[in-house]
């Protein structure tokens, strides 16, 4: 079998990586070929007739790379972890933008063979696209790398981990993160990114990010935070961030907003930021109960091993694949 995938981009990008090219040695396991270029700039369409599945990754094709792409693939698979067709911002797209990114998106729902949705908010909305064939295939993490370590600093640590896009969350419940650190001064904060953020009043390490090294520095944290605004682009997150905390046993704080709610199912596994419990409270909880915050750090880990390894998620992505 031969696999081509027309990824969002290269490995540093997330869901590139997340939601295919980590798959890429259990792939040679079961003896599928696989290659794959970021779509961007792709044109060369000759190399996607060999191909048995061709795997487009989270893009809005404009509609005549889309064709070429559909000519040359016996069998197309869109599979999308984001609701790109809403922005990312927080400020709603413009009128003319909205109805182009509906109208890729209609297409491509409308022509691929099948659609791969991360969560149920995803699967909804190519749904109402016109999607007629769509599964979902939750996020998932390969344990040879996510998985609980020693730790080699003993000091109870505080942190968030992500891309550049998304410190904008972190910021915005500042207040909360430096009221918490006001009544635990002891207590480190950490924020592990690709740039590093500006947060007045907060003092905290910064953690760089180097490819390959996430569960190194993830590990170093006793409790996660997983802040999200209730808007539309956010509904529709399936926070790798959630999944990396289980595997390492790091306990969650959060907002489980839309599809997070799929990830964070109850406060078993969980402490919820909402009407009754801010930041500074759900914090500063964590901190001060040990034995509360091993039994959510436990719970996260046990629903990371019995849902959302890649050798569980491998077989039923490969069902997908073969239709």
């Amino acid at each position: 079998m031969k696999v081509f995938g027309l990824t969002n981009g290269d490995p540093s990008c997330a869901s590139t990586l997340y939601r295919l090219l980590q798959f890429r040695p259990l792939m040679e396991e079961a003896g599928i070929q696989f290659e794959y270029s970021p779509v961007a700039n792709f044109s060369d369409y000759s190399r996607l007739d060999d191909a048995d599945v061709v795997v487009l990754q989270k893009y809005l094709v404009d509609p005549d790379p889309f064709e070429q792409i559909r000519q040359h693939s016996s069998r197309l698979v869109y599979d999308i972890d984001d609701t790109i067709w809403h922005s990312p911002s927080g400020q709603p797209h413009g009128w003319m933008t909205r109805q182009l990114k509906l109208q890729q998106l209609r297409r491509i729902a409308d022509l691929c063979d099948l659609c791969i949705a991360a969560n149920y908010v995803i699967a909804n909305d190519l749904d109402e696209a016109g999607a007629q064939r769509i599964r979902v295939l939750p996020m998932a993490l390969g344990e040879d790398h996510w998985h609980r370590r020693e730790r080699v600093d003993d000091r109870l640590t505080v942190g968030w981990t992500g891309s550049p896009g998304m410190l904008r969350y972190l910021v915005a419940n500042r207040s909360g993160l430096i009221a918490a650190q006001q009544r635990h001064p002891e207590v480190r904060f950490c924020i592990h990114s690709g740039v590093y953020p500006e947060i007045d009043g907060l003092k905290f390490d910064y953690l760089p990010f180097v490819p390959a090294s996430e569960p190194e520095s993830v590990s170093q944290y006793d409790i996660g935070l997983i802040p999200l605004p209730d808007e539309p682009f956010s509904r529709g997150k399936s926070p790798i961030k959630v999944l990396q905390y289980f595997s390492l046993g790091v306990a969650v704080i959060g907002q489980p907003v839309g599809a997070t709610g799929e990830l964070m199912v109850d406060e078993t596994n969980s402490l919820f930021i909402g009407p009754n419990r801010n930041w500074e409270d759900a914090i500063t909880l964590l901190i001060e109960n040990e034995t509360l915050r091993r039994q959510i750090a436990d719970a996260g880990h046990q629903q990371f091993q019995q849902h959302h390894t890649t050798r569980l998620i491998f077989p039923r992505f490969l069902d997908l694949l073969r239709g």
